[in-house]
């Protein structure tokens, strides 16, 4: 089966668009990639929406009308699409919009990856965007999401959705898993934490701090990624320690092996208190157990739940900081264990391999064989 998918995205710049464009197109889709410009030049083969800033949510009203007006314009070669997938509500509310301007009706995919902190609030603001989600909700053909807590703490018991659904993880794209070689830990060898991905949990990086100081000789720690607005105080705090390393940005997959090759803890932590925190999948517990590399997990989250499925993962509550230093100073052959179990699991755990075209089954409403999910 092939077809032509409008696809609109968040950020032409943005990791997750860009495979997101290209795992389409791997399973014989046409795409016609949008996407908002956060940068000051625009990607190969994903037009621009027009430019918006991060953070700047007040702008969004207008950002949303000169998209519509940019694929208004460019009808004449959308006009044969037969599906429209949009990211977030803003771009569903663009893609619902447009789609009354084609000569038929086609298919409406709304993807949900993160879920902005305003839609689990209790003010005016919160419950008008929630009645437009439920609008685009009843309208559309399915429901894409990265977790299931999505589902089971949001979309269903507050906005009352029963309608088609695809989980569709966060797993590792384009890197097949490297052998596992068992390795003993040295007692003397500095244990290594990666913390990589969308640095956006101030007491993550507080509590990393605390414990680079409290073992200087034994503990080294890996930040990759950049700190979400308002946080590079505590970044740059933390980075400035002599056993932490810093890398910045980096590029998903071909940076992996290098952040988490000989890892030996992958931080999977965010103590945010709002919704998104507690119920999202993170990036980084894919990219890691690609790699073997055992979890610590904030206990009572989504990703508790989902690393304590697979049989891995450190659970952390409070005093979280005495909890990782009795990791830290603990038995070696413990982390051991963890890799073994971790490097026994299937590859397509953790990583994507028949799940793009389920994905695109699931977009053109056609019921995939059970033999291949």
């Amino acid at each position: 089966m092939t077809g032509k998918m409008l696809y609109l995205g968040t950020n032409q710049q943005h990791d997750a668009v860009r495979r997101r464009v290209s795992g389409f197109r791997d399973v014989g889709l046409d795409i016609a990639a949008y996407a908002y410009r956060r940068g000051d030049a625009d990607v190969p083969g994903i037009a621009s929406l027009g430019q918006v800033q991060d953070g700047r949510l007040g702008d969004r009203i207008g950002a949303m009308r000169r998209a519509l007006r940019v694929l208004r314009n460019d009808l004449p070669t959308l006009r044969n699409v037969d599906a429209i997938y949009a990211r977030n509500l803003d771009l569903a509310i663009v893609g619902m919009l447009f789609r009354r301007h084609l000569p038929r009706r086609v298919r409406f995919i709304y993807e949900v990856l993160d879920i902005h902190p305003m839609m689990s609030a209790s003010n005016n603001k919160a419950q008008l965007a929630r009645t437009v989600e439920r609008w685009i909700l009843a309208r559309a053909d399915g429901l894409v999401v990265s977790s299931p807590g999505f589902l089971n703490a949001y979309f269903q018991p507050i906005q009352g959705f029963s309608g088609p659904h695809y989980l569709f993880e966060p797993k590792v794209k384009g890197l097949a898993r490297p052998p596992f070689v068992p390795r003993q830990s040295a007692p003397d060898r500095p244990l290594t934490i990666v913390f990589a991905g969308r640095l956006r949990c101030q007491r993550s990086l507080e509590v990393l701090r605390v414990l680079a100081k409290a073992r200087p000789e034994g503990l080294q720690i890996r930040l990759a990624g950049e700190p979400m607005s308002g946080l590079q105080e505590a970044y740059d705090a933390l980075a400035a320690l002599p056993n932490v390393e810093s890398f910045g940005r980096y590029a998903n997959p071909d940076d992996l092996e290098k952040l988490y090759g000989d890892a030996d803890l992958n931080w999977a932590i965010d103590y945010q208190a709002d919704f998104n925190a507690r119920e999202l999948l993170p990036n980084r517990l894919y990219e890691g157990g690609l790699f073997s590399v055992p979890p610590l997990v904030r206990a009572g989250t989504a990703t508790a739940d989902r690393a304590a499925s697979w049989g891995i993962g450190f659970p952390l509550s409070d005093p979280i900081d005495e909890a990782l230093l009795a990791i830290i100073d603990g038995p070696r052959d413990v982390l051991t264990a963890q890799r073994a179990v971790i490097a026994d699991l299937q590859e397509s755990t953790f990583a994507i391999k028949n799940d793009y075209e389920l994905l695109k089954d699931f977009v053109y409403g056609v019921q995939s064989d059970p033999a291949r999910s």
